[in-house]
């Protein structure tokens, strides 16, 4: 299980947004060696936001995950923002990337939860 949600001040047409959806969630199960089948993206363009002074493109990502991988937040924070400025041109100097990992008991699903 992954949770990765994107928000931007990038506009993302209603016709383009399937498309990005599904083109994240399987960048996300890639990244994490997961099956989609767990992956959840959300994505919230056209936000204001101001980055650094300045209105051009720009994103924030919250990930949560349980069994985060704390030693390969850089390796994933690359990932992440290559993919950002290739669909949303969105440049790496203008991403913020938090990362959560939490314990199974804490996420619920189907019912229950994870642990």
């Amino acid at each position: 299980m992954p949770l990765i949600k994107i928000e931007t001040n990038q506009e993302v047409s209603l016709p383009a947004r399937q498309g990005f959806l599904e083109k994240a969630s399987a960048f996300t199960a890639n990244l994490f060696g997961k099956t989609e089948q767990f992956v959840m993206v959300t994505l919230e363009p056209g936000k204001s936001m101001m980055f650094g002074a300045g209105t051009g493109p720009t994103a924030h990502v919250s990930i949560i995950r349980i069994g985060l991988e704390v030693n390969r937040c850089p390796d994933y924070t690359k990932a992440i923002c290559a993919f950002l400025d290739e669909e949303l041109g969105v440049p790496p100097e203008r991403v913020f990337v938090g990362f959560e990992n939490i314990d199974g008991k804490q996420l619920g699903w189907n019912s229950k939860t994870f642990a």
